[in-house]
């Protein structure tokens, strides 16, 4: 939270409506941490700063394949069981994906420590 005075406001008051206030607005703050993430995740992977996540590429690039061609699994024709195919392949893609955002947030996090860090020598005296 960027205003340490709305995160007291929020959770003063010991209302179950403030916590779920509090909830929303955190699940909010990293929802928007995330979509953050995804443009940062495509500039640094198309800059050459972080290895392109192939299998996950590859992934997308099937599931879209299969998403637009009229050949399915099960005909999109049959109410709502037509479409099971196309979610669970969306699913595999988005479990994949955000498998590696994660692992892309680990790294910028760990290369941002990286460049804070100072390194200090110590001379000893004799």
């Amino acid at each position: 939270m960027n205003n340490p005075n709305q995160s007291t406001a929020l959770t003063t008051g010991g209302g179950l409506g403030n916590n779920v206030a509090l909830e929303k607005l955190n699940t909010m703050e990293r929802l928007w941490h995330e979509v953050g993430a995804v443009g940062r995740f495509g500039r640094a992977v198309m800059g050459g700063q972080y290895d392109k996540p192939w299998t996950t590429i590859v992934l997308g690039m099937v599931s879209l394949v299969y998403l637009i061609s009229p050949v399915d699994f099960i005909p999109d024709v049959l109410p709502i069981i037509g479409l099971v195919d196309d979610a669970t392949v969306m699913a595999f893609f988005m479990a994949s994906f955000k498998r590696d955002l994660g692992r892309f947030v680990q790294w910028e996090a760990n290369q941002t420590l990286e460049s804070q860090t100072i390194d200090v020598t110590v001379e000893e005296s004799a």
